[in-house]
């Protein structure tokens, strides 16, 4: 282990975000806005790459519209509010449902988008906190299997829960924006969403981008450490990133299916590095569910997927290939 984590074991990992500590003189600002519960931004460098933008954010907005279950009639609403009914779906919405049934599988069904009913009970943003009624827990907990979730030549029928694509759908739309800038002709690109981080190529001078890993609870005022990133996706789930704290107890929204209440893993958080980050935005939450031992035992069978874990005293663990294939060093604050 390299010195750098060696003195980053002192510390835990909140998220990847963006720190462009040598910036190019064509760098535009980012442009914002919100989508998917949490805030988007995307940074191009140049005017001709700015000039797409308008769209760019349209086809998000779409997207959004098929994926989400709280937009009225999306194509996730309409499977919820049709439970037996084989429903028409869109192409992307499909690509995504294959892909969540593939990763229920992957982490033994830990982690299954039919949780909805599950996940609406906890109410993170409530003021002030309170837990979820214990019965109304059992009977959600019922509901939940990806079996029940059936792809059809012609659409998707989902026979009982709740589909909630949070765990998928942002990394998903991230890797779209994406492709739909690189067929346009932009080289270079940083999309920020929610602090997961999406990148085109790499710098325009042909540099990686450096992204800072932040100290937990400090909104990002202080770094743990740099990675040095390009043409690759960067997700965390960390348990403060939606939670809240009652009679000095974290709870958090990443949730033990086998007992409807944040999974305790041993874990602060997990941050995967990967070329997609629909991948990397599933798999961090995976991971986090299967905890350090089984988690890093299967990041090391996985091409092309490196993770930091931290453990719950702060002591970090990173994939074999992370320190060789990007740089890590420690940093200070902002």
């Amino acid at each position: 282990m390299t010195e750098a984590l060696r003195f980053a074991k002192r510390f835990t990992l909140l998220a990847s975000v963006l720190c462009l500590l040598s910036a190019c003189a064509l760098r535009q600002a980012p442009r914002e806005m919100y989508m998917l519960n949490t805030r988007c931004a995307v940074t191009v460098y140049s005017e001709r790459d700015a000039a797409h933008l308008d769209d760019l954010f349209a086809y998000g907005r779409m997207l959004e519209g098929l994926l989400s279950a709280t937009v009225a009639n999306s194509d996730v609403d309409k499977l919820n509010q049709n439970p037996g009914v084989e429903i028409a779906i869109a192409a992307e919405t499909k690509e995504v449902l294959e892909k969540a049934i593939g990763y229920a599988a992957l982490s033994q069904g830990r982690f299954d988008v039919t949780a909805g009913r599950l996940t609406a009970l906890w109410r993170f943003d409530a003021a002030p906190p309170r837990l979820p009624d214990s019965l109304a827990l059992s009977e959600a907990l019922a509901t939940v299997g990806i079996d029940q979730l059936r792809l059809t030549p012609n659409g998707a029928v989902l026979e009982g829960g709740m589909l909630d694509l949070g765990g998928i759908a942002k990394g998903y739309i991230a890797d779209r924006l994406r492709d739909f800038l690189s067929e346009r002709g932009v080289e270079s690109a940083l999309i920020d969403l929610g602090g997961d981080i999406t990148l085109l190529g790499q710098k325009p001078d042909g540099s990686a981008f450096r992204i800072a890993v932040a100290r937990p609870f400090t909104d990002h005022a202080e770094r743990v450490g740099e990675l040095l990133l390009g043409d690759v996706c960067i997700a965390t789930s960390g348990i403060d990133r939606r939670g809240f704290d009652l009679d000095g107890r974290r709870y958090h929204h990443i949730l033990d299916l086998s007992t409807g209440h944040p999974a305790e893993t041993g874990l602060q958080s997990v941050s995967v590095v990967c070329k997609a980050a629909a991948d990397a935005d599933a798999l961090a939450t995976v991971l986090f569910l299967l905890g350090i031992e089984e988690g890093m035992a299967l990041v090391e069978e996985l091409e092309g997927i490196e993770a930091l874990f931290v453990a719950a005293d702060g002591g970090l663990l990173a994939s074999s290939g992370l320190t060789e294939k990007y740089f890590f060093e420690e940093s200070g604050t902002n």
